[in-house]
């Protein structure tokens, strides 16, 4: 747990350097913990660009450690305007004591730290889907993962940071009820899992918006949410949402646009490199021209066994049978062999 500690602490420091860079640019509102979270992610952006070229490994995570320890020096991070106080502690302290617990997600040793020792070896790896189909994802969260698991966060405790970043945000704006969150959160906390940045960012730039109302928060809106589409495809709804808010006022946002378009062009070759589909995982942007492209034939096997095929391979269930199933028979056989008490023990 002390090592956490630690951890966070440095990434707090790194995020505020990074962070503190982008808001003078684009003079947005001076919120610590949205400027830790652009800190963040704008460190990931840095390392998807490096990967292209290089592996993510410890002499890289060096030099970008220390360029976010001297911009946080130069913005006087000791300064942050921000009462750590007991309320916050507390929360903050259970967030990290749970965090210190073993990851119970399957997914974890399946494909979240084989994706992360993968860019620390080679980074973007051409044609890597075919090896695993599950490791042609390789998210933005792994990504920045990747660029702390030798030197600051050898325990991949990321999530937990994410965390204290959300328990500022709701202090910071006085929505302490959110608090109520933290249960669903801690589900996640203890796994490199990129599950926990789509429920977090959603929750903060939705209710950033409400809040405020302004360009500000539209321009985080879609920032955050591009950023979003970068670590898990599917939260494809939330920038396509802020983007048409947006249209009204167009023109106040053409930079902003520039740079969520740059972040899809990223995302882009980022699949066509570890997978030749830029459109990845859904199979219809395929170039099969490419010779390190994924098979077709591989989507149409990974539909029927990923969402029909339940990881019971003692009782396995024919696809005919399952679509005769009601829907009270699919969720009870859910419970049945992801054995969901497990829930009770992380309380």
């Amino acid at each position: 747990m002390l090592f956490i500690i630690i951890s966070i602490f440095i990434y707090f420091i790194i995020s505020f350097g990074f962070g503190s860079l982008i808001n003078k640019y684009f003079q947005v509102n001076n919120l610590l913990s949205l400027k830790l979270l652009i800190g963040i992610l704008f460190i990931g952006i840095i390392s998807l660009i490096s990967s292209i070229v290089i592996p993510l490994n410890i002499n890289y995570e060096i030099v970008i450690s220390l360029a976010g320890i001297i911009l946080a020096i130069y913005y006087k991070f000791w300064k942050v305007e921000f009462k750590f106080n007991y309320s916050f502690i507390i929360p903050a302290v259970i967030t990290c004591l749970i965090a210190s617990m073993d990851s119970f997600i399957y997914d974890t040793y399946s494909y979240y730290l084989p994706t992360i020792r993968f860019l620390d070896d080679f980074g973007l790896l051409k044609g890597l889907g075919n090896f695993d189909f599950n490791l042609g994802q390789t998210s933005l969260w792994h990504i920045i993962q990747a660029s702390t698991n030798n030197t600051i966060d050898l325990s991949y405790k990321l999530n937990a940071y994410l965390i204290i970043i959300y328990l500022i945000y709701i202090y910071e704006n006085n929505l302490k009820k959110y608090i109520i969150f933290l249960p669903l959160f801690y589900l996640f906390v203890a796994s490199p899992s990129p599950d926990l940045p789509i429920f977090v960012l959603s929750i903060i730039t939705i209710l950033n918006w409400i809040i405020y109302k302004n360009e500000d928060s539209i321009r985080y809106g879609l920032l955050l949410s591009a950023f979003l589409v970068l670590i898990k495809p599917i939260a494809f709804v939330l920038p396509i949402f802020f983007l048409i808010i947006s249209l009204k006022n167009y023109n106040n946002y053409l930079k902003l646009y520039f740079i969520v378009g740059c972040l899809a062009i990223l995302f882009f070759i980022k699949n066509i490199i570890l997978t030749g589909n830029f459109t990845f995982p859904i199979g219809f942007g395929n170039i099969s021209e490419l010779p390190f492209s994924v098979p077709v034939e591989l989507y149409r096997i990974s539909t029927l066994e990923g969402r029909y095929i339940l990881l019971d391979t003692e009782n396995k269930i024919e696809f005919s049978e399952f679509l005769n199933w009601s829907s009270v028979q699919y969720y009870i056989y859910l419970f049945q062999i992801f054995k969901f008490p497990f829930l009770f023990t992380v309380f």
